[in-house]
């Protein structure tokens, strides 16, 4: 009884900052799909800009393990010879492995799981090191698939 009363004294501030794990694990994914949507513009605008780790792993003159040529090899081939695909494959990894790791918080016994999953999501030095580069596209797909194997 004494909590209902509560909730109703409470403003519309507090009311959003009850839910800030969720506001945060939000943030961290609309947070990826602008950048997404940055390399794209920023590439259309400057189509001789580089596309970093996506660039180099689109060119099929590079050699990594054979597990790693197979997989990049597959995703060349569902790009259809755009790089612009590839990227978006590069998101699309980027993405499930930050979505993977929610499972691995949950194998452990963590009080506030959202709350610990939202502050990785927006976490500076993963998304600055894995995900994004002003200079050029800052995804890193090899990385990608070791997190997945990993995980």
């Amino acid at each position: 009884m004494e909590e209902i009363e509560l909730e109703k004294r409470k403003n519309i501030l507090e009311r959003i900052l009850d839910k800030k794990a969720l506001i945060l694990i939000f943030a961290g994914v609309i947070l990826r799909v602008l950048m997404l949507m940055y390399y794209f513009y920023s590439h259309m605008i400057h189509p001789n800009r580089s596309w970093g780790d996506i660039g180099l792993n689109f060119n099929k003159n590079i050699y990594y393990p054979p597990l790693g040529t197979a997989i990049l090899d597959l995703f060349r081939l569902l790009s259809f010879g755009s790089i612009e695909i590839f990227a978006f494959w590069g998101f699309i990894w980027d993405l499930g492995i930050t979505l993977m790791f929610y499972f691995v918080l949950k194998s452990f016994k963590i009080k506030d799981i959202n709350y610990a999953f939202g502050l990785f999501l927006v976490n500076p030095f993963f998304f600055l090191n894995n995900s994004f580069s002003l200079e050029n596209c800052g995804y890193h797909i090899t990385d990608m698939f070791f997190f997945f194997f990993y995980f």
